[in-house]
């Protein structure tokens, strides 16, 4: 037992030698597209910019348990990590995304695109059946979409129309008024109230 717990205290530094060992004829290039992101070691140490080439004591503090890990970090760029199993002579190409709206867009849509589709395919359905005057199906789609996402604007633009096609203006109004609190933004919303008002002056 005295043994073992021995081993287990000079095991960590038997393994950290191995490794100086193992990294000190060996070197890692890390690049980015753009260049002069930092480069970080796990325990958050900067190990310098890209492009970086790591060998000797800075590799050793790139490796834990066995395998490289970093981060590659710059301002106003998505954050990337890499996690690799060190070979000798290694090169590592990173490309830095800007986090702008397009990147923001595309995340979105690669994250909910099954449910934005399906809400689409929803109010694309509503539409359809107020253009045929099926306003029965119309009623219940609305119904059942506005109780799937209570706080989309497009389902009280529809619901306005719906009251239209009846001839009621007035439930019109406060559905496209209730579209507007939700997204003041809504150019169709803000359109129709003030046509709607506008008639009503007349």
């Amino acid at each position: 037992m005295r043994v073992y717990r021995k081993l287990r205290k000079v095991f960590p530094i038997l393994l950290c030698l191995i490794m100086f060992c193992q990294c000190s004829s060996n070197q890692i290039e890390v690049q980015s597209t753009p260049s002069g992101a930092d480069v970080l070691s796990p325990e958050g140490e900067k190990l310098g910019q890209t492009p970086l080439v790591l060998s000797g004591d800075t590799l050793v503090k790139a490796v834990r348990n066995g395998r490289l890990n970093l981060v590659v970090t710059m301002p106003k760029f998505n954050t990337r990590e890499l996690w690799a199993e060190p070979h000798g002579d290694d090169k590592y190409e990173l490309k830095l995304i800007p986090l702008d709206a397009g990147y923001f867009t595309q995340r979105f849509l690669h994250e909910f695109s099954p449910q934005v589709n399906e809400m689409a395919r929803q109010l694309l359905s509503i539409q359809g059946n107020l253009l045929a005057r099926k306003l029965k199906d119309a009623e219940l789609g609305l119904a059942t979409l506005q109780n799937q996402y209570p706080n989309l604007a497009a389902t009280f633009v529809l619901e306005a129309d719906l009251h239209l096609i009846e001839g009621d203006k007035n439930k019109a109004k406060a559905s496209l008024q209730r579209a507007i609190s939700i997204d003041p933004k809504d150019a169709a919303a803000v359109r129709l109230l003030r046509s709607l008002n506008a008639a009503g002056d007349e």
